[in-house]
């Protein structure tokens, strides 16, 4: 099995695409191979559009939850998009 790193960005606020775009360009720069795995926002598909121009070096895949019939603003939908972020991050550091 071929050893990496992986690298999980999560939070509010805006810049984790934008961060870790750049931590796969700088990847790519010494030779290794990229898996970006988006799972939410995938809907603003023009950050990720120019990246297939290096595939198959680089390589995004987007998951994403329907929510449309509940409110953004509710409580439980913040509560259960939180809990998903916090359990990605704690399935990333073991893959």
């Amino acid at each position: 099995m071929r050893k990496g790193n992986v690298f999980v960005y999560y939070g509010k606020g805006k810049g984790k695409t934008s961060l870790a775009i750049g931590r796969g360009i700088h990847e790519l720069s010494h030779g290794h191979s990229v898996i970006m795995v988006r799972f939410m926002g995938c809907d603003n598909k023009t950050e990720i559009e120019p990246l297939k121009k290096l595939e198959p070096d680089f390589r995004v895949f987007c998951f994403e939850k329907t929510r449309d019939f509940v409110d953004e603003t509710d409580e439980c939908v913040k509560k259960e998009i939180s809990n998903d972020s916090k359990n990605v991050a704690i399935q990333g550091e073991y893959i």
